[in-house]
This record gives C-alpha cells, structure tokens and sequence, in this order.
C-alpha cells in the first residue's frame, strides 16, 4: 500500500514524455523556474486523495482494519470513532447484517435525514443497514444503524487511509489505483504548465 514517491514521480514523467531535466518557467503556485520533478512531488499527494475519494469501491483492492471499540447509542444504533486519517469507507459489518456495507453516507444527506426523522413511517429504511460519517464538535465519527441484535458486534471494518502519512518519502496508495493516480498526476502538471 506505500509507494515511493519518486517511483511515482518517474512513472508521470513516462506519461508526460519529457525528460527530468525539464524545467517548468512558472507554476500554479508561483514558483520561478521550479523542476518538473519537483512540480510532479508536490501534486501527487493531492492528485492522491481526489483520486481514492472518487473511485468506485471495486476499485480498491487494500485497505486498513479500524481499530476501537463501538458503543451503543440507543438500540439497533451505534457508534464509532474514526482514525484520525481516514479518507473513506471501505467495508463495514456488524456480525447480525446479512451484507456489508461500502459506502458511507453524510450526516447532512436526505437519506440520513429520512433514517433518523421520528416522523418518517417508512419501516424498511429504518430496518436496513446504513453507515454514516458524522462530524462535530472536533471528532469524526462513524454512526451506523440497523442492528437488531443486542448482542452484536463490528465483525468487519475497513478505511482507505489519506495518501500523505508519517513519512514524506511515501503515500499510501491501494496498488490497483497506483496506475490512475499517475495518469491523474499527469493530466494536472500538464494543465499547470504555462
């Protein structure tokens, strides 16, 4: 799941057809005369993080296990706090679902609204398995609903962590979004190029 970032610099600088002694005059981020090595470094960690936000979820192939505990919130509902690099949902399960589930809601979409409304008579979207992220109060948390066994448990959950992590050499990238990530990173430094 890490990958070197020069790795990652030469495998754009494949896609750009250039050579690593090129020199850009001017960038998006007004530097002089910055190298295209140096430009290509600097957006692969955010060309990195839309990248893994906005792929399908049968893209990813590598993830990480959340560790922590739950605790109920009230019955059938719970929650979950997230690692402070979370990026997005990869897989979730509470061992009484019959599927997991892949993608996670936002706390202020219709579909949580209509989860949580008192006033919503629609019994099945009470009953069926839903996750949200939700933030507030300086913490992320994961809130999930649907569980109807008392005593249930988190069987299975997984994250896609933030690209940029301890160390400034690497990115933490799922190996099958590697390749997109380098097209991506191309298709940028070309639109920044004056």
């Amino acid at each position: 799941m890490e990958v070197k970032i020069s790795e990652m610099v030469s495998g754009v600088l494949k896609y750009l057809d250039e050579n690593e002694e090129m020199i850009v005059d001017k960038t998006e981020f007004g530097y002089p005369a910055t190298s295209l090595t140096d430009l290509v470094a600097e957006v692969l960690p955010d060309v990195a993080e839309r990248t893994i936000a906005e792929a399908e979820r049968g893209d990813i192939d590598e993830w990480l296990e959340m560790e922590g505990d739950f605790e109920w919130v009230s019955p059938g509902t719970g929650e979950m706090e997230l690692p402070e690099d979370f990026l997005r949902l990869a897989v979730f399960r509470m061992s009484d679902w019959k599927r997991s589930v892949s993608v996670a809601v936002s706390s202020d979409s219709p579909v949580y609204s209509l989860r949580f409304n008192p006033g919503c008579d629609r019994k099945r979207i009470r009953k069926s398995p839903m996750v949200a992220v939700v933030e507030g109060r300086g913490r992320r948390k994961l809130e999930f609903t649907g569980s109807t066994d008392a005593g249930a448990y988190v069987e299975l959950a997984g994250y896609v962590p933030r690209p940029a992590g301890d160390d400034p050499e690497k990115l933490r990238i799922p190996r099958s979004l590697v390749k997109r990530v380098v097209m991506n990173a191309a298709s940028k430094v070309r639109e920044i190029r004056i």
